[in-house]
């Protein structure tokens, strides 16, 4: 049996995350956790991952990876919170600034690991750049996902800025990754949708897929 020389708060650390709201300054009619953003982002990234691989047929994505990743990629803002964009993009020292915050945020959350496991959950955090790539994709996804649900929710003035801001952003991304486009145009319309259409006219079929043994 292997001694345990050592005790973790890295689970406390993150549990924390359920406390820690995104769009600080903002008036936010849907109260958005980092932790709920974070699952957000998952699933997210595993329907890119759907697209790519399903859809698009191509063999080059390791979900395992992938979801790992978008799983801890706000996981120093257990320690250091989430900073509003505007006040992370007001100056180019106050952008510098923010990134240092965040990088000491990371290698703090890494270092209450047991020792055998930092070098893994380094390379969960700090993804090569593909993997960064879909994940960051994921993360935008989200965010604009969240300022459709706000201005539906009659929050204009406060999201209208966003939404506007990530709708540009993401068509920009939708012209480098095809999966961002094929997720704009057939996962997105959903979130606009009713409940009662949602459930009645798109679960098609009561039968469910015989998987292969």
């Amino acid at each position: 049996m292997t001694k345990i020389n050592q005790q973790s708060g890295f689970l406390g650390l993150v549990m924390r995350l359920k406390d820690q709201f995104r769009w600080p300054l903002m008036r936010v009619k849907i109260p958005e956790s980092v932790h709920s953003h974070s699952m957000d982002t998952v699933m997210i990234t595993h329907i890119l991952w759907m697209i790519h691989s399903k859809v698009f047929k191509q063999t080059d994505w390791d979900l395992g990876v992938l979801l790992e990743a978008a799983m801890v990629h706000d996981l120093e803002e257990s320690v250091c919170q989430d900073t509003s964009f505007v006040c992370k993009n007001m100056t180019l020292r106050m952008s510098e600034a923010c990134a240092e915050i965040a990088e000491i945020a990371k290698r703090k959350i890494i270092n209450t690991l047991p020792y055998e496991m930092r070098e893994h959950m380094t390379q969960a955090m700090y993804p090569v750049e593909e993997v960064h790539k879909v994940v960051k994709a994921a993360d935008l996804l989200s965010a604009l996902l969240k300022a459709i649900d706000e201005v539906e929710a009659f929050n204009e003035k406060e999201f209208g800025d966003v939404l506007a801001r990530q709708t540009e952003v993401i068509k920009d991304l939708a012209k480098k990754m095809p999966e961002v486009a094929y997720f704009m145009e057939v996962f997105t319309p959903g979130m606009s949708m009713s409940y009662d259409k949602l459930a009645n006219e798109f679960v098609q079929g009561d039968e469910p897929l015989k998987l292969a043994n």
